[in-house]
């Protein structure tokens, strides 16, 4: 009987160093979060996740480096200008920090931000557009760095994995004009949420997400 070894790939996620973050910094999708609480507990006591919930992370990661390495690299109307670009934004009150997927310019001339997503199932997206903490995320970027669009950029992990599909639609890319108003909110819950850190407290908020936050024992008490 042959031997049979596994294990590696939990053992590579549980073992990898955890990246540390800059004393004072917010992460943008700390401000795109739909509960501040949420936020407050990852800065304060951030705790490690599941190994099964960073698998599920990890397949999105190979998926979304796939789909800017491949599929928007051999597009003939698009080049892609840059990766995993660092964007940040400071105003001597908060410091707030991200990174675009991919900086193109697209055939006509113009310069595009993609942020990709890769998501159960591209249905709902479909039927509803993007998810709105993507498209304030994606708002971050290109004000940040002066665009006049951005791209949200969903894969379909079930098409993608499973070979399931009702329409044969593996990918939905959704056009994000730039809205300053959007970005000027964003800051405005940077420092909020600033403040809350400081405080060590934050205002009660109640979501469906609640029953899957990994801080939902620490946040009833």
């Amino acid at each position: 009987m042959a031997a049979v070894y596994g294990g590696y790939v939990d053992r590579y996620l549980e073992e990898r160093p955890e990246k540390t973050r800059p004393k004072g910094v917010l992460y943008v999708t700390d401000l795109t979060k739909p509960c501040l609480r949420n936020a407050l507990f990852s800065i304060i006591d951030p705790q490690p996740y599941p190994v099964n919930t960073l698998r599920v992370f990890e397949a999105g990661n190979v998926l979304e480096d796939w789909w800017v390495r491949n599929v928007l690299t051999g597009s003939k109307n698009v080049s892609v200008l840059g990766t995993q670009l660092p964007c940040y934004y400071s105003d001597g009150v908060v410091e707030i920090h991200g990174r675009l997927d991919a900086l193109c310019q697209h055939g006509n001339g113009r310069l595009v931000g993609h942020e990709v997503k890769s998501i159960k199932s591209a249905v709902y997206v479909q039927r509803d557009g993007p998810k709105e903490e993507h498209v304030r995320q994606i708002q971050f970027y290109i004000n940040v760095l002066g665009l006049d669009e951005g791209w949200v950029d969903y894969l379909d992990k079930n098409v993608m994995l499973n070979g399931q599909t009702e329409d044969d639609s593996v990918d939905q890319c959704f056009p994000v004009k730039r809205d300053y108003g959007v970005f000027t909110d964003l800051v405005s819950r940077a420092r909020g949420l600033a403040r809350y850190v400081k405080a060590g407290a934050a205002p009660a908020e109640k979501g469906w997400l609640c029953d899957y936050c990994l801080y939902r024992e620490a946040c009833k008490e």
